[in-house]
């Protein structure tokens, strides 16, 4: 026997097989991709059946891995088989993972959430608080647990205590569970007690001041004293500056959505301003027709009007091609430094003159430590792909796998110069960017890199809320 060729092909064998560490990076890999699918509060067919193949992949390769046991009992769920999610969420509690514990525990303690909430479904309101509760153990800074929790308590008739449990948490996180003080305002809000609530809201440092938390709840203590204007802007400051992994943001969202979509004379006058805002800048970042040009925004030095006046009106500047735009949201940044769309739109402001500036990517990166699920930082990277403006387009700066763009496949380096029936050099940078990354599936124009031919193929079409 060759020993020398039969040690080198042994080695060959080894070196070829995956080791633990990169079967760990596989798996966080994968599991990122799931949850952008699973993150849109009202998913398409597409992005259901985008999930579920995902879901299904995982399972095939790791069938023992509780992460993934997660996310199938996620996915029976979404297709009704609620006692086989139950089934499948029970399960992975007692499964041990390739990941390390502080990344596990967060997801078993979503599992648990889930078998609460299922048990409360079926009317066992104490095995639903047990579960809401082992739902907290696992994971201290988690809003599941929490929320399993109040809604248990509503069942079991112990809100009192449970709002007690919700405080003691939420007391000891402090600011590394800020998900957690949420419920617990939430909790307060269920009972009535508004007073306690205001006093709370008034307690947290400008840091702790979260949109899907501060702004949300200044909203809803404004909608009990009737005040519409205040109650409307605090609404819209949470609707965008929230995240959209908390129910308070949706909440949010759907107020300030029946609040402008009627007549025009049932909106009070003090709000006929920020709603035909609005109302421009729903198409308004993506056609270069400047209808936003012009509008004036009223001035505050009070809150909520203040932010919000000011937010907006950098929004229309932006969106009509103004001079001055960049400048204009340093100066809201340096004075509003604790909500997330306010670095993307200086992100973006930036990226029209300068698009090779590192800051760029900086501003990106801190408004998604801050607030990774809120709606306008995901516009970045939502589809899997993040891009900087060219003469005649778009080049794609990285691609995730296992996106839409991973998939279709674009590559780092490709570079975009049409979309539909629309050539991007034809754009003003912030339309051709806005309407980049808004860009959900249809007729796609590409040069790979370091070639000149472009390349003319379908993107799946993608549907987001």
């Amino acid at each position: 026997m060759n020993f020398r060729a039969w040690t080198a092909s042994v080695v060959g064998l080894f070196a070829a097989m995956p080791t633990a560490a990169q079967d760990v990076a596989l798996l966080r890999q994968k599991l990122r991709t799931i949850e952008r699918l699973a993150v849109s509060p009202k998913p398409s067919e597409n992005l259901e059946r985008d999930l579920a193949k995902n879901v299904a992949e995982l399972i095939k390769a790791r069938p023992e891995e509780p992460a993934a046991m997660f996310w199938l009992g996620d996915v029976l769920e979404r297709q009704g088989k609620r006692d086989d999610a139950l089934n499948v969420w029970r399960r992975s509690l007692a499964m041990k993972s390739l990941l390390p514990d502080i990344e596990i525990n967060p997801i078993r303690a979503k599992a648990a959430a889930r078998v609460s909430q299922s048990l409360l479904g079926r009317n066992d309101g104490a095995g639903a608080e047990a579960s809401a509760l082992q739902s907290m153990e696992l994971d201290p800074s988690s809003a599941a647990g929490p929320m399993a929790l109040l809604e248990s308590s509503l069942r079991t008739g112990k809100l009192t205590a449970a709002v007690a449990t919700i405080h003691d948490a939420a007391d000891r996180q402090g600011a590394k569970a800020p998900a957690v003080r949420v419920i617990y305002h939430e909790a307060l809000a269920r009972v009535g007690e508004w007073a306690k609530l205001a006093a709370e809201l008034d307690r947290l440092s400008p840091e702790e001041r979260r949109p899907e938390d501060y702004h949300h709840f200044k909203g809803r203590l404004a909608e009990i004293a009737g005040r519409a204007e205040e109650a409307f802007l605090w609404n819209y400051l949470a609707s965008v500056g929230g995240a959209e992994n908390l129910p308070t943001t949706l909440r949010s969202r759907d107020f300030i959505d029946k609040a402008r979509f009627k007549e025009e004379s049932a909106i009070p006058a003090g709000l006929l301003p920020y709603v035909r805002a609005l109302s421009a800048l729903d198409r308004g970042d993506v056609n270069p027709d400047r209808r936003t040009a012009g509008l004036k925004l009223p001035t505050s030095d009070a809150e909520p009007a203040r932010l919000a006046g000011r937010y907006l009106q950098a929004r229309c500047a932006a969106a009509a091609s103004e001079e001055n735009v960049e400048s204009t949201w340093r100066e809201l940044l340096k004075d509003d430094p604790y909500f997330p769309p306010i670095y993307c739109g200086l992100a973006e402001a930036i990226e029209t003159t300068r698009p090779e500036s590192e800051e760029i990517g900086q501003l990106v990166a801190k408004a998604e430590s801050m607030s990774p699920t809120n709606g306008k930082v995901r516009e970045h990277s939502r589809m899997g792909a993040r891009f900087r403006p060219t003469k005649e387009g778009a080049v794609a700066l990285s691609v995730e796998p296992d996106t839409a763009w991973g998939r279709y496949p674009l590559h780092a380096g490709d570079e975009i110069v049409e979309l539909d029936d629309k050539k991007l050099a034809d754009l003003p940078v912030h339309h051709r960017m806005a309407y980049v990354r808004l860009f959900v599936g249809g007729r796609v124009v590409y040069k790979p890199k370091s070639f000149s031919n472009t390349v003319e193929r379908d993107l799946e079409l993608m549907l987001f809320d």
